[in-house]
């Protein structure tokens, strides 16, 4: 190609054909608003001690406003937007959904007890349910076929880049300006976010197959019918309910874990812990694509056997931070420790995008974000403060660390379901479900 020839258009799987200057714009402003639902969703956990002093909160309540409070409307929630999103204006949706979680993330600074968070944290839940499910969709329409691992692994990397910015900027602001101010800050910062998507991003064509529409109008029922009749699609959101379980859980509780252990600050904590977990997870997210790609290209089934082999090497090393009396000891073993866990996040998403139909992707990746926000990053949080709290009422002298290692103890059953899930899957991608129209990949 001549060094002065105009960007050739890169044409993914619908009918829209972007240059490539405007195919990495749209993917980055995608990968900017995934980024900014974990600021806003992980932040909580470094202001933690903060609220909790100012309520007289237990542990129980703390789980609750981490866990159930955010979860019950984002997974509930994610299946009708997810079903919209396959059917309508896919920009449209995330916009709107970008505006409303700021606008609740602003109203939590404002919050005078209790039931105030609680509510709050609901509507967060519910406008980032209209976050990820959409995009993917859309993505699947204009990132071509060969680069979509390693496209939706960038996009994966929202979730530690968001959780690194939200504990590191949550700590410093708080201790800057106070929780509230940080609360809107951050609102504030979505609301530019949403308006520049409204004002950039184009709804690309859907794909069609032969003389199939785009989208089949399959009544709900059906829809469940053919997903129920997927195993390898079950096992991989039982895989995902039981990651989120220990993984979420964890994330939202080691912060107050090493404050009340090693005596420290969140201004010391938040701006560690968002580095270790959020470029750890960036290390195991990015590499994990890149090495995935070609094994993935050649048989599907290493997309569940890379996390299998990710959940067994990274336990030791997360047992050890927990364990050990050093800080910064500490730090380094979660480090590894994530970005060993986080190296199958890639794949598994990707493998969503092969093992179902393409007019059902958004609602098949709102199921798996059901599974493991609801069943896993619900109750995960909520599991781990019931378990402090029982501790201490027991007279355990280091109640937390009690809750942390039943959290832990959820480790071994992604690696299982996944392990299970290969065996229903051939090594090249293969209708996995009875369509009516369209057509898998």
């Amino acid at each position: 190609m001549p060094a002065d020839a105009p960007p050739q258009p890169e044409t993914g799987q619908g009918g829209t054909a972007l240059s490539r200057p405007f195919l990495t714009y749209v993917v980055l402003i995608l990968f900017l608003t995934h980024v900014l639902s974990y600021i806003d969703r992980m932040a909580l956990a470094v202001l933690l001690p903060a609220i909790k002093a100012d309520y007289h909160l237990s542990d129980v309540q703390l789980g609750l406003l981490t866990g159930i409070a955010f979860t019950v409307s984002y997974a509930i929630i994610g299946i009708p937007i997810a079903r919209l999103a396959d059917r309508s204006n896919r920009r449209n949706v995330i916009g709107i959904a970008v505006l409303v979680w700021s606008g609740m993330t602003a109203l939590t600074g404002v919050a005078q007890h209790f039931w105030h968070l609680m509510a709050a944290r609901l509507g967060v839940g519910a406008g980032e349910a209209g976050c990820i499910p959409p995009a993917h969709s859309l993505m699947g329409d204009i990132v071509p076929d060969r680069i979509r691992v390693g496209v939706l692994s960038f996009y994966t990397a929202g979730m530690p880049v968001g959780s690194l910015l939200g504990f590191a900027l949550g700590g410093w602001l708080s201790d800057l300006v106070g929780w509230r101010h940080t609360f809107f800050i951050f609102g504030a910062a979505g609301g530019v976010l949403g308006l520049l998507l409204f004002l950039t991003v184009p709804e690309p064509l859907r794909r069609t197959h032969r003389d199939h529409p785009a989208t089949s109008g399959r009544p709900f029922s059906q829809e469940v019918r053919l997903i129920a009749r997927n195993p390898a699609f079950l096992c991989l959101l039982a895989g995902l309910g039981f990651a989120g379980f220990a993984i979420t859980g964890l994330v939202q509780w080691l912060p107050s874990y090493f404050a009340r252990t090693f005596n420290l600050s969140m201004r010391e904590i938040g701006p560690s812990f968002g580095v270790v977990y959020g470029l750890g997870s960036m290390c195991g997210i990015f590499f994990g694509g890149m090495i995935a790609s070609p094994f993935f290209a050649r048989d599907q089934r290493w997309a569940l056997w890379i996390p299998v082999g990710a959940y067994v090497c990274a336990f030791p090393l997360i047992l050890a931070a927990i364990f050990t009396g050093s800080f910064p000891i500490a730090m380094a073993c979660l480090f590894f420790g994530f970005a060993i866990l986080t190296c199958g996040f890639g794949p598994v998403y990707a493998l969503v995008q092969n093992i179902v139909p393409r007019d059902m992707r958004a609602l098949a990746i709102s199921l798996t974000l059901f599974a493991s926000n609801l069943i896993g990053a619900g109750l995960g949080p909520l599991l781990i403060g019931f378990a402090s709290d029982q501790a201490l009422a027991h007279g355990a002298s280091h109640p937390l660390q009690v809750g942390v290692l039943v959290g832990m103890g959820f480790f071994p059953f992604p690696a299982i379901f996944y392990l299970i899930g290969s065996r229903f899957l051939t090594p090249k991608a293969e209708p996995h479900l009875p369509i009516a129209s369209g057509a898998t990949k």
